[in-house]
């Protein structure tokens, strides 16, 4: 028996080394991959450096002047809708943001600092409404119940209301939305600040 070598064609690859023109697809494959990653790791690199970049807290938003019960209320919760600005990636857009306020007095009827929540439910994003009568927070969406507090009391939310930090200063009364953000921030009545 002879045994036949790659010089002499007796191969079943048809003897020598690889065909050059399925070498120089191989290689434009390759450097095509190549290209393909390193550009998803630039375009991942860039969503990221966004992210990180950016202002974490939003300005704080006046609500109005303290002596008008649209404002603030002892009795009940007053909703406020501002425009808050959101950035995501590269777009930045206006979106409206609902927000619960109430007054509150101690025991001894002196002035406590107000508690204002965000309307959103903890479950799946939906806006709570305040029912004076039942004196809770209801989600329309899947059930949830909020007390007056922003706690749970039933349904499928998982956390309370987000609580927003409330400051009074002078006359005014202002919040503080959490997370990234920043920019300008004005209630629908017409009032508002920028930062």
């Amino acid at each position: 028996m002879t045994s036949k070598s790659h010089d002499d064609g007796g191969c079943a690859c048809g003897g020598g080394l690889a065909d050059p023109g399925r070498r120089s697809a191989l290689a434009l494959i390759l450097a095509g991959a190549g290209t393909l990653m390193l550009g998803s790791m630039g375009l991942a690199a860039g969503f990221l450096s966004n992210a990180i970049g950016r202002k974490t807290d939003h300005p704080w938003i006046r609500l109005g002047r303290v002596d008008d019960t649209d404002v603030l209320n002892v009795e009940t919760f007053q909703r406020h809708i501002v425009q808050v600005a959101h950035e995501h990636a590269w777009v930045s857009k206006r979106v409206p943001v609902d927000i619960y306020i109430k007054d509150r007095v101690d025991q001894q009827g002196k002035p406590e600092t107000p508690l204002a929540l965000l309307s959103t439910c903890s479950h799946l994003g939906c806006s709570v409404k305040w029912s004076r009568d039942a004196g809770q927070f209801k989600c329309p969406c899947h059930g949830g119940t909020y007390d007056d507090q922003g706690e749970v009391v039933s349904g499928p939310p998982p956390r309370a209301l987000t609580q927003l930090e409330v400051k009074i200063e002078g006359d005014d009364c202002f919040v503080r939305l959490p997370e990234a953000g920043g920019g300008s921030a004005n209630s629908a009545d017409g009032g508002g600040a920028t930062v």
